[in-house]
């Protein structure tokens, strides 16, 4: 793995980045994230045992010269796909989270969003964890890719969360 993370708190980088291990240092109870891909395994192996609240806006897949149209149909593809696991899969976490509203999912429609941001937040002890750059939620994203993520965690009362937020 050759994932790079960089602690602004305390100026130091982890040359080989464990995510997971750094984004659950503290105990988190909300996860919202803006990554171009992902998936409902992923997001049921990797999230949902975490997290009491997600919310998770998801782009469309990088398809090279495809044009925005054929873009666009991908996205309500995809959507109908995930409405059709919910369906087919009532009793699965994923499936109740999404009919109790603690997992939002969003897609792109108007402008295709690359940006990678990942924010954690402790309400008790109104803390958060904030990682920007250019990891997706995907296993070959957080395990394989070459990946660098900016890392920042403080109190909310913190101008840099309202930013992120």
């Amino acid at each position: 793995m050759t994932l790079q993370i960089l602690d602004r708190e305390k100026n130091k980088l982890y040359s080989d980045g464990n995510f997971w291990e750094l984004s659950r240092k503290e105990e988190n109870d909300c996860f919202y994230g803006v990554s171009f891909v992902s998936s409902i395994k992923f997001i049921e192996e990797k999230l949902l045992l975490f997290y009491q609240d997600i919310e998770l806006i998801l782009g469309l897949s990088d398809n090279g010269n495809n044009s925005i149209g054929q873009r666009m149909q991908e996205l309500m593809d995809k959507r109908v796909s995930w409405v059709n696991y919910v369906e087919n899969n009532l009793e699965s976490e994923f499936a109740k989270r999404i009919l109790d509203g603690s997992l939002r999912l969003r897609f792109t429609k108007d402008k295709l969003i690359h940006s990678k941001i990942y924010l954690m937040e402790n309400k008790e002890q109104n803390t958060y964890q904030c990682f920007t750059g250019s990891m997706n939620l995907t296993e070959t994203a957080v395990s394989k890719n070459f990946e660098q993520l900016i890392w920042d965690y403080r109190s909310k009362n913190d101008d840099l969360y309202q930013l992120y937020k």
